[in-house]
């Protein structure tokens, strides 16, 4: 079993000043980036789970390059800090845990899925 660094647990899922600055406090843009990066960060953990299954180290470090890009984009720190370790892992020879981390990025990306459909309906009069 693998330790993780405190620091994954101590994040938020999304840190919500950022992705407000970012959005220049507009909820509606807020949701809609949020969307995007969850399909793209889908797609692209999709991408290196297969690149995992196939022992493609290359695939899976751009992949990880992306995520990690794309999480520090929106202000997703925990999805940040795995990519940035699962692209680490592939330079310095660690890709026995990368399934493990792909799962962990997982679980993220699936809470940060939440926070938007959360914020979603915070913002719908009611």
């Amino acid at each position: 079993m693998m330790s993780f660094q405190p620091q994954e647990k101590l994040t938020g899922v999304v840190e919500l000043e950022h992705l407000q600055k970012l959005c220049e406090d507009d909820p509606a843009f807020e949701i809609e980036l949020l969307q995007t990066f969850i399909s793209d960060a889908e797609e692209r953990l999709q991408q290196a789970c297969l690149a995992v299954a196939r022992g493609d180290c290359l695939a899976l470090q751009q992949q990880a390059h992306q995520l990690s890009g794309a999480s520090a984009s929106v202000g997703a720190p925990a999805i940040l800090f795995l990519a940035r370790r699962l692209e680490s892992g592939c330079c310095s020879g660690g890709f026995a845990e990368a399934p493990e981390l792909c799962r962990r990025i997982g679980e993220h990306l699936e809470a940060v899925r939440a926070f938007a459909a959360q914020r979603r309906c915070s913002l719908q009069p009611g």
